[in-house]
């Protein structure tokens, strides 16, 4: 398993199990679950609903946590992504850390690794539609506004 390590914590890939009864058998997975429900205290998030919306939102993407090191079922935070081949690029579909974590550089080691990723695939940049919010996390890392009115950011990537 590929795994960069940082201070606190270490980034590993998680796969989203297809089928529901999976989930149930796979501790990390579950931990998923039980951080989607952190993260969107407003949706209704009991489990099998929470269940289905990561099943909905993340099986087709690559998911990579940010957890405690040698505890991958403590996780901190999160980055989906997928790789956008019409445009040679990766897409960022969610960034996010659970709030008593935030500030802590984990966000910023999501996105390295994808920023890291994106250069082993040789491609020529990563993208992310932002919440208004989060405009400045990202212009701080380096992302350029590609177009203001629907919130989508470009970070280049220099091509080997």
């Amino acid at each position: 398993m590929d795994r960069s390590k940082v201070s606190e914590f270490e980034i590993s890939p998680v796969t989203i199990p297809q089928e529901r009864a999976e989930f149930f058998e796979d501790p990390i997975a579950m931990g998923v679950i039980e951080m989607y429900r952190l993260l969107h205290p407003y949706l209704d998030t009991k489990v099998p609903t929470a269940l289905q919306k990561v099943l909905d939102r993340y099986s087709t993407y690559d998911v990579n946590v940010a957890h405690e090191p040698q505890n991958p079922n403590k996780m901190f935070g999160f980055v989906s992504t997928d790789n956008q081949t019409d445009e040679d690029r990766l897409m960022i579909h969610e960034l996010a850390v659970i709030r008593r974590m935030q500030r802590k550089n984990i966000g910023s080691a999501l996105l390295d690794h994808v920023a890291s990723e994106a250069q082993r695939q040789n491609l020529h940049g990563v993208s992310v539609q932002s919440n208004p919010e989060s405009i400045t996390f990202y212009e701080e890392y380096g992302f350029e506004a590609f177009d203001r009115r629907e919130g989508i950011m470009q970070l280049p990537i220099p091509r080997r």
